[in-house]
Formats: structure tokens, C-alpha cells, sequence
């Protein structure tokens, strides 16, 4: 069950990059979970994210996304101690914000803006902030969001967040 919790979308990638030709094959792993509510009945002292971080380095990770809910009542205690244990993994990661996260106390102990991209070479990873469930995304979001795909046009976009947001 806890398996289920910490689920790894993407283990491994093997993408032709927007500028390779078709002989060229870019090998570029990247991991993202999410859901790993630190703290909750199913993951009390965070348990279930050492054993994803064990998975993610013996996959040969070249970065990490979290996608929010990392702490499960937001509480402003969790975050130092998650983020202790994905500063030791060693590879870069990089956190969104979930509908149990405590968006004051996370974007300050990860230092995190509301919204960003990550950049690395031929991909781009949009990382928006999903932490109200289901609500409309506001035009600032929006328009974050159409900025950044049109900027990245030339590059492999994906888009990081922990919820789906609707669009106006």
C-alpha cells in the first residue's frame, strides 16, 4: 500500500532531444513522485521516503521532482527534516507545492518561489504551485504558465504539479 503512496512516474527516460537527429539518442533519467505525506498514519517518520530515495539513486537519478504533499497536515516541522534527506541524495530536486503542504513554511524552508522552471539543456520542467485542489488556475498562473511553454518552444517542456489545474 505504501508502495502505491510514493509512486515513481517516470523512472527512466530515453528521449530524442528537440536538436538531436534521429541518431542521436540523449539517455537523461529523471525521477518525480509525489504523495509522501510525512507525518500521516502510513508514513509516521518519513520511512517511506528513505526507501524512495534508496530507488531513485539506485536508478541512477539524474533529478528529482517532488510533487507535493510532502508533509500531510502541512506542518512547518516536517519540512527540515524532508528537506535534510533530499539535500543527502546528492542530485539536484526540486519540490512543488501539494493541497497538504503549508504553503508559507515550504516555499521558506526550500526556498521556493510560487512558480519556476528548470532548465537543463534540452528539456525544461515547468513546476507550478497546485496546492488548492481542483480550482481554476488565476491569470497570473495562466499566464506563467503560456509564458513559459512559449520561451521553451525549442526544448522538451513537462509539466510538474501536484493536482491538474483548470484553465479559464
Amino acid at each position: 500500500m505504501l508502495g502505491l503512496v510514493f509512486t515513481l512516474l517516470i523512472s527512466s527516460l530515453v528521449m530524442l532531444a528537440p536538436s538531436a537527429s534521429a541518431a542521436e539518442v540523449t539517455t537523461y533519467t529523471w525521477t518525480a513522485s509525489g504523495d509522501g505525506h510525512y507525518g500521516s498514519n502510513t508514513n509516521p517518520t518519513g520511512d517511506a521516503q528513505q526507501t524512495l530515495i534508496s530507488r531513485i539513486l539506485a536508478d541512477g537519478t539524474q533529478r528529482h521532482f517532488d510533487n507535493g504533499d510532502c508533509s500531510d497536515g502541512g506542518n512547518a516541522d516536517d519540512y527540515p527534516i524532508i528537506k535534510s534527506r533530499y539535500d543527502s541524495m546528492g542530485v539536484p530536486y526540486h519540490i512543488s507545492k501539494g493541497n497538504h503542504d503549508k504553503r508559507d513554511a515550504i516555499q521558506s524552508i526550500f526556498n521556493l518561489p510560487r512558480q519556476y522552471t528548470v532548465v537543463d539543456g534540452d528539456y525544461a520542467w515547468i513546476v507550478l504551485d497546485s496546492s488548492h485542489m481542483y480550482e481554476y488556475m488565476n491569470p497570473y498562473d495562466h499566464y506563467f504558465l503560456a509564458e513559459q511553454l512559449e520561451q521553451h518552444r525549442d526544448k522538451m517542456v513537462f509539466i510538474i504539479g501536484h493536482v491538474p489545474q483548470r484553465v479559464l
